[in-house]
């Protein structure tokens, strides 16, 4: 028995169901343009992680959020605009899912009547993705790893090309993978035919080496059974997919955006190197890294130094380093030159010996006269109180756990700060109530 899917599927090629495809093509062609930075492939299946990749993780929307939005606050309104229609899509499919076609025919129907009936909410999310669209691989966080799984994701991963979804050749299978009707394997009613071969052929085998007869009405049944679990499955995780975009964007506004706040840190570089005030548990300052100026024989040591530093705040009550002012007394705003790629080396150094995730810790560039009245660039690194010890890797391959102690730190058991870790859910920046105390005790600036 064959079966003529493009003409079978032909009303789903067709508005409002195709856009559902064009959303899906947007949100493949960033998830694929992503994916071929994290990873390269050497001729074989086996991939290697590159650095972005080991940062990115697990988490598409973790990353974008921390690296590269510009207005969170944005983000988070737009997400939760069509979040709600998301929710009544998902609704729907799911009751969709629970009803019984007479055959593929009908199914094929009912998925079109489904795109008339909520086609507004369907247009509101194609828009949405178009926004996305406007940054370079924003829309991947629709498809986070970290939400949708290995195996959702790559079932319903295909190569796009073209510079429009109306150019693309493959946006027909691309409608139907959202649909439920095809994945990377091939349509579902041929994946489901094979997998009832199998089986007849395991319980009924052949001594003539003739196929068995697969049942017709069984085998459309079986396909739309799975087709509409895919199809709902697929708003389910849409659905996931903004509220988690919403959700990380309230904790990133509620505990980074203080730790970003560039005002405060200004009143509180200020406050640093007009007062002298001695460093505190939560706080230290730098002129400079060694790691940034050490010879290559000695900057896997100076690596490990500044990292031990930082997890041992992590690992106490989270704290901030101020790079760029002097420690001698009198205090001077120095500055640090070439900002982007200290910056830059920052993340890449945490992100090889450590564990910390893109959350637990905010790398920003203040802005501020020095004491010459030239302007200078320096550097705050506010680093979370973290809910899991953080382990510094060394170049013997071990790993040593520091902790915060009054201006220094120590090297504990991991046990031991584990034990007190116990009761900490998630990542804070707490320490920046104390900061922030400190900066309106002082006098309003001139």
């Amino acid at each position: 028995m064959e079966y003529d899917f493009d003409t079978l599927h032909a009303p789903l090629y067709e508005s409002p169901a195709r856009l559902m495809g064009e959303l899906h093509w947007i949100i493949l062609r960033a998830h694929n343009r992503l994916s071929g930075l994290m990873f390269i492939v050497n001729g074989t299946r086996l991939a290697t992680t590159t650095q972005l990749g080991r940062e990115i993780g697990r988490d598409e929307i973790r990353w974008w959020l921390h690296r590269k939005e510009k207005n969170v606050p944005f983000l988070r309104d737009m997400a939760e605009q069509v979040l709600g229609g998301a929710e009544k899509l998902k609704e729907a499919a799911f009751a969709l899912r629970r009803s019984s076609p007479s055959g593929y025919t009908e199914m094929i129907t009912a998925l079109s009547e489904f795109t008339k009936t909520h086609q507004i909410q369907i247009a509101e999310l194609a828009e949405f993705a178009k926004w996305l669209d406007t940054e370079e691989f924003r829309a991947s966080i629709l498809f986070a790893h970290a939400v949708w799984g290995s195996t959702r994701r790559s079932r319903r991963t295909i190569l796009v090309t073209g510079a429009t979804p109306g150019e693309d050749p493959a946006l027909r299978r691309i409608v139907d993978i959202v649909f439920g009707l095809y994945t990377k394997l091939g349509f579902t009613l041929d994946e489901e035919r094979s997998v009832m071969l199998a089986d007849a052929q395991e319980s009924r085998p052949l001594e003539d080496g003739r196929q068995p007869t697969i049942d017709r009405v069984e085998l459309e049944a079986r396909t739309c059974r799975q087709a509409l679990i895919d199809f709902a499955d697929y708003f389910g995780f849409l659905r996931d997919s903004l509220r988690d975009i919403v959700d990380q964007c309230d904790y990133f506004v509620r505990q980074i955006g203080l730790a970003r706040d560039d005002a405060i840190w200004v009143e509180f570089i200020r406050y640093v190197a007009q007062t002298g005030a001695a460093e505190s548990e939560i706080w230290d300052v730098k002129e400079t890294l060694e790691m940034w100026h050490a010879a290559s024989a000695t900057r896997d040591k100076a690596q490990v130094t500044f990292c031990e530093q930082v997890a041992s705040f992590a690992n106490h009550r989270g704290g901030a380093m101020l790079i760029g002012i002097t420690n001698e007394l009198p205090r001077r705003v120095v500055g640090v030159t070439d900002v982007e790629n200290r910056l830059r080396s920052l993340g890449e150094t945490l992100t090889t010996r450590t564990d910390l995730r893109l959350d637990h810790y905010a790398a920003s560039e203040i802005r501020i006269t020095g004491q010459d009245g030239n302007l200078k660039r320096c550097i705050v690194l506010a680093v979370a109180r973290t809910p899991h010890v953080i382990g510094v890797r060394r170049n013997d391959g071990t790993l040593s756990y520091p902790v915060r102690q009054q201006t220094g730190l120590r090297r504990a058991q991991r046990q031991e700060i584990a034990s007190w870790k116990k009761q900490d859910y998630e990542a804070d920046f707490d320490f920046m109530a104390d900061i922030t105390r400190i900066v309106r005790s002082q006098p309003a600036s001139p």
